[in-house]
């Protein structure tokens, strides 16, 4: 394993980060007791644990400005016979990158409020090799692969002294969402889907503090999938300061989990499509009482 990193002094005007490193490993010899046979090396692998990993990172930022990228590219043996596959066979292995840049903007507005605003782009994708003996050996291919963009902008207002207005909306653009399953020879696809799709929300939040020792924050988020429409998801929160030692806080919110394209479209061994998924949804009460005992309880 080895890596290298490089940063500017903090009295510079650009605020520049890098790194790179790189990682090898042959693996280790594994004894498998549930493959102690002579057809399958008596249960031994050598060296099918092995993994190789190359990771980027960069940072550069001057001002209110910020852009960000990076990249893990990893690949790794299988040394288990997973799902059933030859145990002892080399060819076996999952690769998957992983890559992202982000621009990002921090700055005041409006007097004493402040913006935030950042767009981005992002890939990810996957391939699984496997080797099967039908027979004949045959190997079998599984892939996945997504390609996204999106923005994100919010504005913090103070609106007077004893009341902060957070509002904002998001943005994303599914470019490719693809994945498939498939044999290499003789070719026989059993799975090859690919979809495209967007995605959007508004949120805004309030705190305000009608007391001195009372804080309320009242906010809404509503998004819009493609796939299920809208859901929309308040959240309430009540914070009293007893006294210097004592917070009570009295909380609830309502949130959601959108189906993932795996879950909506993917058909094949156990599973099945079902495009018709709906998100899973939480609801939360919470009371929580904080008492600081002493200086270190």
């Amino acid at each position: 394993h080895g890596a290298v990193r490089f940063g500017t002094p903090a009295t510079s005007r650009w605020n520049v980060v890098a790194s790179l490193s790189r990682l090898d490993s042959r693996g280790a010899r594994i004894y498998f007791r549930e493959f102690d046979d002579p057809a399958t090396n008596n249960g031994i692998v050598d060296a099918l644990d092995d993994d190789q990993a190359t990771r980027f990172f960069a940072s550069v930022a001057r001002g209110p400005f910020t852009l960000q990228t990076g990249y893990v590219e990893r690949k790794k043996g299988i040394p288990t016979a997973s799902f059933g596959t030859i145990f002892n066979d080399p060819r076996s292995r999952t690769p998957d990158l992983r890559s992202y840049a982000d621009l990002r903007f921090e700055g005041p507005v409006a007097g004493n409020g402040s913006i935030l605003s950042r767009i981005y782009f992002d890939r990810y994708w996957y391939s699984g090799t496997y080797e099967y003996d039908y027979p004949p050996v045959t190997q079998f291919r599984d892939f996945a692969d997504g390609t996204w963009w999106g923005n994100e902008t919010n504005v913090t207002i103070p609106m007077t002294g004893a009341q902060t207005l957070v509002a904002g909306a998001e943005f994303r653009r599914n470019i490719r969402q693809a994945q498939g399953s498939y044999d290499i020879e003789p070719r026989y696809v059993y799975f090859d889907h690919s979809v495209d799709s967007n995605i959007w929300a508004v949120f805004a939040q309030d705190e305000f503090h009608p007391v001195q020792r009372l804080t309320l924050s009242a906010g809404l988020r509503y998004d819009h999938y493609e796939t299920f429409g809208g859901t929309t998801n308040p959240r309430f929160g009540a914070i009293y300061a007893a006294d210097p030692a004592t917070n009570v806080k009295i909380l609830y919110g309502r949130a959601f989990r959108s189906p993932i394209a795996y879950e909506l479209y993917y058909s094949g061994g156990t599973s099945k499509a079902n495009p018709n998924l709906k998100p899973e949804t939480i609801a939360t009460y919470e009371l929580v009482l904080d008492r600081r005992l002493g200086r270190n309880l």
